[in-house]
C-alpha cells in the first residue's frame, strides 16, 4: 500500500499546482518549444529509450462516491518520425491497468464470479502536428474491422504556471460496440513538467480523470475514475506490483511497438 499513499500526496502536490494563478497559467498555445517540451515529456523525445508513464488511483461509484477498486498501471511510449508529414511525429503507445481490492490490494481478477479483466491497449498510434499555436492530433486504436482513427483535433492546451510546463488532454469517446450500443465517456489528462532546479524526486507528473461505464462486475451505471502518478524511465525501474504481473501474464506490454510495421501488423490480427 506504500505506493498508494505516495500517490494521495502526489495528488494533493498536483492540486496545489493547478490552484496557481500567475498570468503565466493561461493556455496561451504552443510554440516550437512547447511543442518540443511536450514530445520530450510524454515520449522521451525522437531516439530515446521508451517511457513509462505509472499512475494508481480508485475507481468510484456515481453519485455515492464508494469505492470500487483501486487501480494500477501505466502507458509506455515512444517517439517516431511521420512519413507523411514533415515535421510531425507519432507516438507509439501500449497500456495496461489492473484492478486491486480496496482493503487487501490483492488482484481482482473477478467478484461474485463476474469477470474482471484487465484493461489492455495493444497499441494506440497518435500523429501529432504544430499547426501555428495549435497542437494537432489523429489517434488509431483497434483491430481489423474495428481500426478507429479519431481527428484530427485540436484540444490540447499548453500553458507555463511559473517555470512549470503543463499540458492538459481533453478526450472524448464516442464509438459504437458490439450488439449496437455505444461507448461514451470523457477523460483529461494534466501533465506537469518540473524544472530541474526544482530537486524533486520525479519531475514529470500526471493527474487524470475520466467518467466511464462502470465494469460489470463491479457494479452497473457510470463511475469515476481518478489518477495519479509520474514517470519512470525504464521498465526495470517500476514498481513490482505491477512489472511482475506484466513479466508473468503479458509480456508484451514491456516495451510500446517498435515501429508503424508492428502496429499494422496488430491492425491485421
Amino acid at each position: 500500500m506504500m505506493v498508494f499513499r505516495k500517490v494521495s500526496r502526489l495528488a494533493a502536490m498536483i492540486c496545489a499546482l493547478m490552484m496557481m494563478t500567475p498570468t503565466t497559467a493561461l493556455a496561451n498555445g504552443f510554440d516550437a518549444q512547447l511543442f518540443q517540451v511536450w514530445l520530450q515529456t510524454r515520449t522521451g523525445g525522437m531516439g530515446a529509450s521508451p517511457v513509462y508513464w505509472y499512475s494508481t488511483g480508485e475507481i468510484t461509484e456515481f453519485p455515492t462516491g464508494k469505492v470500487l477498486a483501486k487501480v494500477e498501471g501505466f502507458d509506455t511510449a515512444r517517439l517516431v518520425p511521420d512519413p507523411d508529414y514533415p515535421g510531425g511525429f507519432i507516438q507509439l503507445s501500449r497500456k495496461v491497468y489492473i484492478y486491486r481490492d480496496v482493503q487487501t490490494g490483492e488482484l481482482l481478477r473477478e467478484l461474485n464470479g463476474v469477470p474482471l479483466e484487465p484493461i489492455l491497449f495493444d497499441y494506440q498510434q497518435i500523429h501529432y502536428r504544430l499547426n501555428g499555436d495549435r497542437l494537432q492530433t489523429i489517434s488509431v486504436v483497434g483491430t481489423g474491422e474495428r481500426v478507429s482513427v479519431t481527428g484530427p483535433h485540436e484540444v490540447i492546451s499548453a500553458r507555463w504556471i511559473g517555470d512549470i510546463a503543463n499540458f492538459t488532454v481533453p478526450v472524448y469517446r464516442d464509438r459504437p460496440l458490439p450488439g449496437g450500443q455505444r461507448l461514451q465517456s470523457f477523460e483529461t489528462y494534466d501533465f506537469f513538467v518540473l524544472p530541474e532546479a526544482s530537486g524533486a524526486a520525479y519531475k514529470n507528473l500526471v493527474s487524470f480523470a475520466s467518467s466511464v461505464p462502470t465494469p460489470p462486475a463491479l457494479g452497473a451505471g457510470t463511475s469515476y475514475l481518478h489518477q495519479a502518478g509520474w514517470r519512470y524511465e525504464s521498465f526495470d525501474d517500476l514498481p513490482a506490483s505491477i512489472r511482475d504481473f506484466v513479466v508473468q501474464e503479458q509480456p508484451r506490454w514491456k516495451a510500446p511497438p517498435l515501429d508503424l510495421a508492428e502496429i499494422k501488423a496488430l491492425q491485421g490480427r
